[in-house]
């Protein structure tokens, strides 16, 4: 039997700390934990929570930027999940506040995610259930509608916020958003998440 751990913390090499720090403190609010003085290489630690550490920063000198890294293998994205709907809407809100903007926003049917792109140009998910259980989220995967469409509908944060705003469920959001009724005015690219 598989004794299954959880995931703890993540680690990103880069050849930008700084703006990487900032970035991670402003769209997760990651606060430095410790950082080092030592260059080989460089490290700073970051959490968001009570945990000694969520998230380091490598800065060794032999990274340098890769202008091809969309198309080679790497980790796709990361994700982070709200408690709920209403507290991806409310992070969404602050973030945009701050001129951050996802690269694109779906009703994957399970959930609510909106993705957006770090300095690095690593592909960040914020992410809330759209059923507000696990369990039901699970069921919903299972059907062959998700399993021949598993990206869902493209939607439009503010249609979805006016919606919520104006009294809708989230049934009814996840419905609405599954029918194309929160659609952005401009449809992402099918690889923008990449």
């Amino acid at each position: 039997m598989t004794i299954t751990p959880v995931l703890h913390h993540f680690g990103i090499a880069t050849t930008r700390p700084d703006e990487m720090i900032a970035w991670y403190r402003d769209v997760l609010g990651m606060e430095i934990v410790a950082r080092t003085s030592d260059p080989l290489p460089s490290m700073t630690f970051v959490t968001n929570d009570d945990h000694h550490h969520r998230g380091g920063f490598f800065a060794p000198p032999t990274v340098s930027d890769d202008p091809d890294k969309l198309a080679h293998a790497r980790v796709q994205h990361l994700a982070w999940e709200y408690e709920d709907l209403d507290d991806l809407l409310a992070s969404w809100q602050r973030i945009a506040a701050l001129g951050i903007e996802p690269v694109s926003s779906w009703c994957h049917g399970p959930s609510f995610a909106f993705y957006y792109k770090d300095p690095d140009n690593n592909t960040i998910e914020l992410l809330a259930d759209a059923y507000g259980d696990h369990a039901r989220s699970y069921a919903h995967t299972q059907q062959p509608e998700w399993i021949a469409k598993p990206n869902g509908v493209a939607v439009d944060p503010y249609k979805v916020l006016a919606a919520r705003a104006a009294g809708a469920t989230l049934d009814e959001l996840r419905e609405r958003g599954l029918a194309g009724e929160y659609a952005p005015a401009v449809q992402p690219h099918p690889l923008s998440t990449w």
